[in-house]
């Protein structure tokens, strides 16, 4: 990563900002209020602090939307926010802003320790060793100096000493006993709840008061999401040609045309492109009213950063959407690129959304395939003690939902029948109840079945018994497994077959089980496979967008279409490498020489 090198250009308006922030530095500090001290806060941070590569801290530039969050000095501030759009560092250089004119106690918590240990190494480190200014305030007059992970002393221009603490909540030790003026929560989506309860009482001996949050959103109604309802909602608006005042984010994707190296942003009243100079020429505006918000909320997506260009932003999301290791890409695409809660999320499945599934699909359900069919179909079985419950899919079409019950209490025979039946190219089952009988049907039909296991924090099991569960073709995320199922079934594309007993068994089991929510427990995951996640044959894991969260059951209704619905997207995303593909088969009109094959 090279080193920035400033152009004349680039000395001439530091010379400048520095006059502006020198004359702002001369005032009495006992005599300005929080309002006065951030109202160069951009231009401060660009002077005085350098990021990990040594450039300026472009809040008048790349990162203009950031600038009026350094600029306002509310008490509480909410940022729902993409990934890669500087809310981290616009608040630590906020923080720093202010605590250079004020003697302060300031607590930067993050969601784990890791998280902690991490951005103090990868970017606070960077940051203070490129800022000359940052250097000499960590250090006293008499030559002390406070290094160490977790706690900084800064000696400013107040004459007194103020102290940052950076700290992981996954313990509540962390938080405790640690009087704070300013409390900032970073990916507040991610931190424990019970660690955020007793981080509340912090700063409650302080006269400043100061709360500022960011993340990355997760689900509508939870977090950062949930705050951002209870803010004024401020939006970025960008001015057009034909005057008009344009939310890219509103009218995404709409507001995106073309691809990568095309791509170009526009206004889709006039159909004008809107080009960085009207980026750079935008504005906050409020969307609730400021009297009855209980904070100074802002949204802030990628589509308003001029860092990201179009063709960037499409690039990105294209690979996203065609990386085989994320079964819920438009849920990553909202959170971490939009900067907005993903609607599908913590929302259960309704009735009225598997019955438009019947009306798009109008066909009747298969008990096999034609001869020459099939191939390029997917299945997931979920098994259970005496029955097994099958998906079969034909791309985003369901064309067979099966209760197979065991004959003789022999899984093979029914597995080698259902395989045939339908000429299904690959298969994912549950390996339970009989691990042994499902490995040796697994190796019997090789290229076509793998057996797929839900990862765990596997607390308490030994070293021999995960080196066993490594025999296991792939381990998956549940919640991201699940979060998959979601997304799909809400898919417009998505068709059931006209209804019968086993799809009203389907609608029951997916509209009346499952639900999504918080756990804060879920902090610490181990890697069965020793290589990183990847799985056996190369096959990378599945990644989460939100780990801290879980599906459960809490009315202990039957859910196993759920996993098996699950299985099937996971066959159609894990074909080992290798395995031929098939051209789709259309399923056309019933054909009386058909009939055989459908119910």
């Amino acid at each position: 990563m090279s080193a920035w090198v400033p152009t004349e250009e680039d000395r001439v308006r530091i010379r400048m900002i520095e006059r502006e922030v020198e004359e702002t530095e001369k005032r009495d500090l006992n005599k300005i209020d929080l309002a006065e001290i951030f109202r160069y806060a951009p231009e401060w941070c660009e002077v005085r602090l350098r990021e990990e590569r040594g450039r300026p801290l472009a809040f008048r530039g790349s990162f203009l939307p950031m600038a009026q969050v350094l600029r306002d000095p509310s008490p509480y501030i909410v940022l729902s926010a993409a990934s890669q759009v500087g809310k981290t560092t616009g608040l630590d250089g906020k923080c720093l802003c202010i605590a250079d004119a004020l003697p302060i106690n300031v607590m930067h918590a993050m969601p784990t320790e890791d998280d902690r240990n991490d951005f103090f190494q990868a970017r606070w480190q960077p940051m203070v060793r490129n800022s000359p200014w940052l250097r000499k305030c960590l250090q006293s007059e008499e030559g002390n100096s406070t290094d160490r992970v977790g706690l900084q002393q800064l000696y400013g221009r107040h004459g007194g000493v103020s102290t940052i603490f950076f700290v992981g909540m996954g313990s509540k030790r962390a938080t405790v006993s640690r009087p704070a003026d300013l409390v900032i929560i970073d990916e507040l989506d991610l931190c424990p709840g019970d660690t955020l309860g007793t981080i509340q009482g912090r700063t409650g001996a302080s006269d400043l008061n100061l709360w500022w949050m960011c993340s990355n959103p997760s689900f509508t109604g939870h977090g950062v999401g949930a705050m951002l309802e209870l803010s004024d909602y401020k939006r970025w608006m960008v001015p057009c040609a034909c005057g008009r005042l344009v939310d890219l984010l509103d009218d995404w994707p709409k507001s995106v045309v073309g691809e990568p190296p095309d791509a170009r942003y526009i206004c889709v009243k006039c159909g004008r492109e809107i080009e960085d100079k009207h980026r750079l020429a935008g504005r906050w505006r409020r969307t609730k009213s400021s009297k009855t918000a209980q904070y100074s909320g802002y949204l802030i997506s990628r589509l308003d950063v001029v860092r990201h260009s179009a063709n960037r932003l499409m690039g990105d999301i294209i690979r996203i959407r065609n990386d085989p290791k994320i079964l819920n890409a438009e849920a990553q695409i909202e959170n971490y690129f939009l900067g907005r809660p993903y609607d599908h999320q913590g929302q259960k499945l309704s009735p009225s959304v598997l019955h438009r599934a019947i009306a798009r699909g109008g066909y009747r359900m298969l008990r096999a395939v034609p001869p020459e069919g099939g191939g390029h179909l997917r299945a997931g079985i979920d098994v259970q003690k005496s029955y097994f419950r099958v998906v079969v899919l034909d791309g985003k079409r369901v064309i067979y939902l099966g209760n197979i019950g065991k004959d003789g209490g022999e899984w093979g025979p029914l597995w080698t029948e259902l395989l045939e039946k339908f000429q299904i190219g690959y298969a994912i089952v549950d390996p339970q109840p009989d691990e042994h009988l499902s490995e040796t049907f697994c190796k019997a039909h090789m290229g076509r079945v793998g057996r797929l296991r839900y990862q765990t924090n596997d607390i308490g099991h030994t070293d021999s018994e995960i080196k066993e569960r490594t025999t296991i073709d792939f381990e998956v995320n549940r919640t991201s497994m699940l979060d998959a199922a979601v997304s799909f079934v809400r898919d417009d594309e998505f068709q059931l077959p006209s209804r019968s007993q086993e799809v009203e068994q389907f609608i029951t089991e997916m509209t009346d089980s499952m639900i999504r929510v918080l756990d804060p427990g879920r902090i610490k995951k181990v890697d069965l496979t020793g290589e990183g996640g990847t799985q056996k044959g190369g096959v990378p894991d599945f990644a989460t967008a939100n780990e801290r969260y879980r599906y459960i059951n809490p009315r202990k209704r039957a859910d196993h279409f759920w996993h098996a619905l699950g299985y099937a997207i996971a066959a159609r995303a894990l074909r080992p490498p290798g395995l031929a593909s098939h051209a789709p088969v259309q399923l056309g009109p019933v054909r009386k020489r058909a009939r055989d094959w459908y119910r």
